[in-house]
């Protein structure tokens, strides 16, 4: 049973030790770099970034983070990324690790992220937004058997896709 799991002492080991596949690598960070951004959005008083473990059973065979973006809050910060002229919600991070593809465990988990960021969890948006390289064929499909939807824009080399929520 697939679940997302705040991250805590238990599980970021685990979370950190998570690798992609070698054709993946250039196409997220990995999952070190982003906990660092999530503790620095905390300490940089902006609405803080939400990484969550993906998790079949007590396994953890994913990673995510998504963050809830304000223009005033981006004005402030002089964000570049801020692209959309209402509050939104942005998922930045999404792996499965090497080794958990090609089980579901993506799709479970995305259904989840989206019915979770449906409950506007920290404000209200009527938009997530997904940015992927455009090279990256496999992410372009699986957000689109979704309902995302290109949005034409183009951000630091990423498509911006969208849903409505």
């Amino acid at each position: 049973m697939i679940k997302l799991k705040e991250i805590t002492s238990d599980n970021v080991d685990k979370v950190v030790s998570l690798e992609l596949e070698e054709s993946q690598k250039g196409f997220v960070y990995a999952n070190g770099y982003s906990l660092a951004h999530a503790f620095i959005s905390l300490r940089d008083d902006k609405i803080p970034s939400v990484p969550l473990a993906i998790l079949n059973g007590e396994e953890v065979v994913g990673f995510l983070m998504y963050e809830y973006c304000v223009k005033a809050q981006a004005e402030s910060d002089e964000q570049e990324d801020y692209f959309y002229d209402e509050p939104y919600y942005h998922l930045f991070r999404y792996m499965i690790g090497k080794g958990h593809q090609g089980k579901g465990y993506g799709k479970l988990a995305m259904e989840q992220l989206i019915n979770h960021i449906k409950t506007k969890p920290q404000g209200e948006a009527d938009v997530l937004f997904i940015c992927f390289e455009p090279e990256n064929c496999v992410a372009k499909k699986f957000y689109e058997s979704f309902g995302f939807v290109d949005t034409g824009l183009i951000v630091e080399g990423e498509n911006i896709t969208k849903l409505a929520i």
